[in-house]
């Protein structure tokens, strides 16, 4: 059973209140922040699976090569599924 408690003040409401604010702003922000690497780290690897599949149809080693210099300058390249 739960024991009788007094009711709480209108400073100390505003304190807990203040201290629920800040622990679901850190929450959010740690989540927002959590959300952003896996953005980041999928779209690294999808972009390393396309350079990928890029490079291995290459059908000899010059074309190997020129795909790789048009990696290498990126306004240039274009890679199409």
């Amino acid at each position: 059973m739960a024991a009788n408690r007094a009711p709480l003040s209108p400073e100390q409401l505003l304190t807990v209140e203040l201290s629920a604010r800040h622990q679901r702003a850190h929450t959010i922000s740690a989540l927002l922040s959590r959300l952003a690497s896996w953005i980041e780290r999928s779209s690294r690897t999808a972009l390393r699976g396309r350079i990928e599949g890029y490079l291995g149809r290459a059908t000899d080693a010059a074309d190997l090569e020129r795909r790789m210099r048009n990696i290498e300058r990126p306004a240039r390249i274009r890679i199409y599924g």
